[in-house]
């Protein structure tokens, strides 16, 4: 019987330590098999993240070169302002408004245009040498003049072609054009009596050809007489064909004197009509220092007036626009402004 239950006992012993066994293999196998994934994606993780994701960024900056090409700067061809003063009108002998006009200019112009009448009398040779020059000589080499009436009161084959020399343009015609920066420079003879402005006269013929060529983005004429005026002489019909020549080809400033005030006539089409698009500023600046007069009746498309004030017209001529002060004999700017050409 003692043999029996050794048996049986032993028999139990085993079966208990198979079942054991049984369930420690399987939990060892439920083990790996759980952590099998979460090993799995620490390693998706570390292979897909750091080649991908650096890469794109500088893909990024491959287009930076783009914003420094537009970055540059408008006036490219001028970097600094062409720089001109323009006045007519300007010397009778004994009157010290010369002096002080002249005293106004600085030594850096490029250019100072005279619009008509640097002698207010007679136009004798020995009036622009003896009244004119003493206060305006020193600025002769940057002086482009106009011919004014007062320049044909005597024979300016002997006073004013003589003065002014080759700057005065061709003897017996006194029209010419000149490149300054990006601008294309026009002087006119408005004396039609004596040199014909008609359209098929050879001044307007020579200025439709100048004018078709022209490849300057910006354009100034200057001359003595104004086509529009608030002032005693007033409107000058007869030069008419120089504005519609200038009007049609986008022109955009014209400079006159012959009125003793100052005037800042808005932008004008053909018709005297405003045209802020197309239409071209004029100003009278007959202000040199000869003598001041009153106006006449204010016209609607005047934007500035300005009576018994001896001063200079200044202006900025940038690539594609320009600035403009006018400064009286005490230095005060009395008008200004800035306006993009057309």
């Amino acid at each position: 019987m003692l043999q029996y239950y050794m048996s049986f006992f032993r028999f139990f012993v085993w079966f208990i330590l198979l079942i054991g066994m049984t369930g420690c293999f399987s939990s060892s196998v439920d083990i790996s098999e759980t952590s099998t994934p979460n090993r799995t994606p620490t390693k998706v993780y570390q292979l897909t993240t750091p080649v991908i994701t650096t890469v794109y960024p500088t893909l990024t900056q491959t287009p930076s070169p783009s914003p420094t090409v537009t970055l540059v700067p408008t006036y490219m061809s001028t970097p600094s302002p062409v720089r001109i003063a323009a006045v007519g009108d300007i010397s009778i002998c004994g009157q010290e408004g010369i002096e002080l006009t002249a005293a106004l200019l600085p030594e850096n112009l490029d250019a100072v245009l005279i619009l008509g009448d640097p002698n207010n009398e007679d136009g004798y040779l020995w009036q622009y040498e003896k009244c004119f020059d003493p206060a305006w000589g020193k600025y002769k080499n940057k002086i482009y003049p106009a011919p004014g009436n007062h320049d044909y009161y005597s024979d300016p084959l002997q006073g004013y072609y003589v003065y002014f020399g080759q700057r005065a343009g061709e003897v017996g015609k006194g029209y010419y054009s000149f490149s300054l920066g990006d601008w294309l420079i026009i002087s006119l003879n408005t004396n039609c009596g004596a040199v014909p402005c008609g359209p098929t006269s050879e001044q307007a013929v020579w200025l439709q050809e100048v004018l078709a060529e022209s490849q300057s983005a910006c354009t100034l004429a200057f001359w003595h007489h104004p086509r529009w005026s608030s002032g005693l002489a007033g409107e000058t019909y007869w030069i008419s064909t120089f504005w519609d020549l200038l009007y049609e080809a986008d022109a955009d400033i014209v400079l006159s004197g012959h009125d003793h005030h100052y005037e800042r006539v808005q932008p004008l089409n053909q018709k005297g009509e405003v045209d802020e698009v197309s239409g071209m500023r004029s100003f009278i600046v007959g202000t040199g220092g000869a003598s001041s007069r009153g106006l006449a009746e204010i016209k609607s498309y005047s934007e500035k007036q300005i009576v018994g004030q001896f001063g200079v017209l200044f202006l900025n001529l940038y690539k594609t626009e320009y600035e403009w002060q006018f400064v009286n004999i005490e230095g005060d700017v009395m008008d200004e402004g800035r306006s993009k050409c057309h």
